[in-house]
């Protein structure tokens, strides 16, 4: 059986982990987005 203190490390931990993962996926869809501008920007000087 698991005590109390342990599971509390072990949920904090993995919520760090999804927070790291959620950021990435955050900094990512920004990156896409402003490729996709740039992508725009370039077909309209064209």
């Amino acid at each position: 059986m698991v005590d109390q203190q342990t599971n509390k490390k072990m949920l904090k931990k993995w919520a760090q982990v999804i927070n790291k993962i959620d950021n990435l996926g955050i900094q990512f869809l920004e990156a896409v987005e402003s490729y996709q501008e740039l992508g725009k920007g370039r077909a309209g000087h064209a």
